[in-house]
């Protein structure tokens, strides 16, 4: 074996070589589809589907119309109120942890904008 390899040339050892990848390549493929026909078979096996509930006759309607409430949207808060509310939950929790709300020297002195810059 060791003497046919030294004996041969470089494309020899070049196309043997790459028979060998091929059927490795291969043969990972056809195991990897055996599993997938295996996981397969699993499912259908051993799946019980849910039984269907029949739903219940719905209940008449009253005769009264619905009157829906208008939809108040909230307006946007500012980024100073953004701020201002996220560094009060900063020092609350602080506080809580039995500090004065500057554990650690926190204080917020400057902040920027990360990711989308669509205001969002």
């Amino acid at each position: 074996m060791v003497e046919s390899i030294l004996l041969s040339t470089g494309s020899e050892n070049f196309i043997q070589g790459l028979g060998i990848t091929l059927g490795g390549i291969l043969i990972v493929f056809l195991v990897l589809i055996l599993i997938s026909f295996i996981l397969y078979g699993f499912g259908k096996v051993f799946y019980k589907k849910p039984e269907e509930k029949t739903a219940p006759a719905p209940a008449a309607e009253s005769a009264a119309p619905v009157v829906e409430a208008p939809v108040q949207e909230e307006a946007e808060a500012s980024d100073d109120e953004l701020i201002a509310v996220i560094t009060a939950a900063i020092s609350c929790m602080l506080e809580a942890g039995g500090g004065n709300g500057h554990e650690g020297g926190f204080v917020v002195r400057s902040f920027r904008r990360i990711g989308r810059k669509n205001g969002r």
